[in-house]
């Protein structure tokens, strides 16, 4: 059972060599700001035991090897092609192999990124060879070499991950104090977790909001270079937009970058495992923010009544401003008022 996108061909009409020249001279002047490769074609198949693969046709070999990362609810697995375009017909395709049902894919920031919806979480293996890369789900260890037929008889690599986390990729060991992994968790109320675990659960933890962005500091910590780069999990739906990790004055730092400024912030510790957590805001309490953060412009004014009507501060209020005020017959009653200074609005 098969089901494919199919590629883009586009045909150039021919023309006069003024517009050829032109032609030659805008990709000369611009070509730097193309993507270097293209995301051709993708197919999917069934495997034995219950297996899917899905190959992606690239129109050259990748630089390197595509990021991949997963959600657990909804299971989903995502793969990343770095300077690639996307030059595919259609953009969403209904699937309905095994547990794969649907891939989109988007492009943006001269990357294309390729969604996988899943019916449930399953572990999954990616094989890249020359210009195709493999993303068989419901791989095994085992079964790895039965399930790179259709890429190549000789995979350059190999990586494995599962679906439970995002990004689960332990480094090295090193000696000292180190970040040994980092994983980023959908919560089921749209919450996004960061979670680092650490090889000491005594390492000093500073967590902090800098600049809009929340920044954890591991003093006398160390990352591996392998962890050193950029998570973009926009498409998670979080408050979270991307998470990076790096060292900054011989400290691990890692910053989170959120995509909203209506959040709540946690941080808690078990054991080596430290989660900074990023919780969107009910509308309430947005609401109740914007409230507190209202900024009042008006001309300011003294007020100091005792058992004043309230129509009559009304007309008052009025008056110094220069506004017209339309007070309906069931406004009545009195107050008393004392104001020092205070913006009229």
């Amino acid at each position: 059972m098969k089901s494919c996108i199919n590629k883009l061909t586009k045909h150039s009409p021919g023309g006069r060599m003024l517009t050829k020249v032109l032609a030659l001279m805008v990709g000369v002047l611009f070509g730097s700001a193309v993507s270097a490769n293209e995301l051709k074609d993708i197919s999917v198949s069934s495997l034995s035991g219950e297996r899917v693969q899905v190959v992606f046709e690239l129109s050259s070999p990748l630089e390197g090897d595509p990021n991949s990362f997963t959600i657990g609810d909804p299971a989903r697995v995502s793969v990343d092609f770095v300077g690639t375009a996307n030059k595919l017909d259609k953009k969403s395709l209904d699937v309905g192999v095994g547990v794969a049902q649907k891939i989109t894919t988007a492009e943006a920031g001269g990357r294309t990124r390729a969604v996988i919806y899943l019916a449930e979480q399953v572990p999954y293996t990616i094989v890249t060879k020359d210009n195709k890369v493999a993303l068989i789900l419901g791989t095994t260890d085992s079964a790895k070499p039965a399930a790179t037929e259709s890429v190549a008889k000789a995979p350059a690599e190999v990586k494995t991950g599962t679906s439970v986390s995002m990004q689960e990729r332990k480094a090295k060991k090193i000696k000292g104090p180190h970040v040994e992994y980092l994983d980023f968790r959908r919560g089921e109320s749209g919450e996004g977790r960061v979670i680092i675990s650490l090889s000491d659960a005594t390492i000093p933890v500073d967590v902090r909001s800098e600049a809009g962005q929340v920044v954890v500091d591991f003093t006398g910590t160390r990352v591996p270079a392998e962890l050193i780069k950029r998570l973009d999990v926009m498409d998670f739906g979080t408050p979270v937009k991307t998470v990076d990790t790096g060292m900054r004055d011989g400290n691990a730092r890692i910053v989170i970058s959120p995509s909203t400024e209506f959040y709540e912030q946690l941080a808690y510790q078990s054991d080596k495992l430290l989660t900074i957590e990023l919780r969107p805001l009910t509308k309430d309490e947005k609401e109740e923010i914007e409230r507190e953060n209202a900024v009042f412009t008006g001309d300011r004014l003294t007020l100091n009544f005792q058992n004043i009507e309230v129509r009559a501060v009304l007309q008052l209020i009025a008056d110094f401003t220069g506004m017209n005020v339309v007070v309906s017959d069931s406004v009545n009653g009195s107050l008393t008022l004392r104001l020092q200074n205070v913006p009229w609005d």
